[in-house]
């Protein structure tokens, strides 16, 4: 007997909602795929979205963060991973199941093998200024 099946999941579902709108990107208004933040600020937005942050100056609380400061933001990252999960069972799916769906699988970027990127001119008299003063 399938227990899921016993309960209404309604007030769960829209608990479920309220929270992606809580994990939703700050510039694109979508539920933020691979979630990053600036580093001086909470907030996040999807790792497409992080590339259109003009001068590393957050949109929203207009805080300024140098690029080396932007890193994944892992606590968002499984908030959404687990508010998907929580979904996809409440819909009738099961994580272990043959119908797995194919995110279940993926390593998410934050967790593949990191790659350094080379600093900038700017970010590089960013650093000497920050560790000689």
């Amino acid at each position: 007997m399938d227990v899921l099946k016993l309960f209404d999941w309604d007030q769960s579902r829209e608990a479920i909602k309220q929270l992606e709108k809580l994990l939703e990107c700050n510039i694109c208004g979508t539920v933020a795929a691979d979630p990053q933040s600036l580093g001086r600020c909470d907030h996040f937005f999807c790792s497409a979205c992080i590339g259109k942050v003009e001068n590393g100056i957050c949109p929203v609380c207009k805080i300024p963060s140098p690029p080396c400061e932007m890193k994944p933001d892992r606590i968002i990252a499984g908030l959404v991973s687990s508010a998907r999960d929580l979904k996809f069972l409440l819909d009738g799916g099961e994580l272990n199941g043959p119908h797995m769906p194919s995110w279940t699988t993926e390593l998410p970027q934050y967790a593949q093998e990191p790659t350094l990127a080379p600093l900038s001119t700017l970010e590089v008299e960013y650093r000497k200024d920050a560790l000689y003063n």
